[in-house]
């Protein structure tokens, strides 16, 4: 029989002990499969908060307050944009009648991301009636408040490409 030093066994010890604490790979099974979609959820706090700037947003359309919806807008599309180059393209963004903007649903991409599906009724002024119609938007957070994402305004779906 092997006789080991009182410092030896207390350094196999202190290593039997201490092992749990060393950096392990997770095992397979606790791992997500390949296609398993993680849910992302944003805090009840921020979810009211981001739906509340989207209300404001989509109130300030429908009234075409073209000042409300460009300070909505992300910081960053706001620095290379100055208000009178956003109004001259937000009068198309804006030339339809809309009503009863609702945000259907809320997906968080991250903490400060997320996108938000808005559904509305567009009046067709020609023939007088209005048709349900859906949006997504992108939104991000910055400096703890909610701003949409700015995407271009499409002028015409029969507006051919430029060569």
């Amino acid at each position: 029989m092997r006789r080991y030093s009182a410092g030896a066994l207390a350094l196999a010890v202190a290593v039997a002990t201490a092992a749990p604490t060393f950096a392990q790979s997770p095992k397979t099974s606790d791992l997500p499969a390949r296609d398993a979609v993680v849910e992302m959820t944003l805090e009840k706090k921020d979810e009211a908060a981001l739906r509340a700037r989207v209300a404001s947003w989509w109130a300030a359309r429908v009234k075409r307050d073209h000042q409300a919806m460009y300070d909505l807008f992300e910081p960053a599309y706001r620095a290379k944009t100055n208000f009178s180059e956003f109004a001259t393209e937000n009068t198309t963004r804006s030339r339809f009648d809309l009503s009863d903007p609702e945000v259907v649903q809320v997906v968080a991409e991250s903490p400060t991301r997320a996108k938000v599906l808005v559904q509305f009724k567009g009046m067709v002024s020609i023939i007088g009636q209005s048709f349900p119609s859906k949006v997504e938007e992108a939104w991000v957070k910055v400096d703890d408040k909610w701003y949409k994402v700015h995407q271009p305004t499409i002028t015409s779906i029969l507006t051919p490409p430029s060569p």
